[in-house]
């Protein structure tokens, strides 16, 4: 879920909330504020949401709808 506070801002969204699990894994969500400045926003996992990777390391998108067409009709 995006914090109303990203909202209220008029901040859109430019790559939707997700956990990525390459690299190093993480949330991340990419905004992009009023100003057209990019904001990246990323937040380590705990261990209990590393214990939950997919085996295939997929993103997992974190609302419902956000993730790309090919994807929303896959799932």
């Amino acid at each position: 879920m995006i914090p109303k506070s990203f909202v209220s801002v008029s901040a859109e969204i430019v790559k939707p909330p997700r956990t990525t699990w390459r690299g190093t894994p993480l949330h991340e969500t990419w905004l992009r504020d009023p100003t057209s400045y990019n904001l990246e926003v990323y937040a380590r996992l705990t261990p209990e949401e590393f214990a939950e990777m997919p085996a295939d390391q997929e993103a997992i998108y974190l609302a419902p709808g956000t993730q790309p067409p090919a994807e929303r009709s896959n799932g």
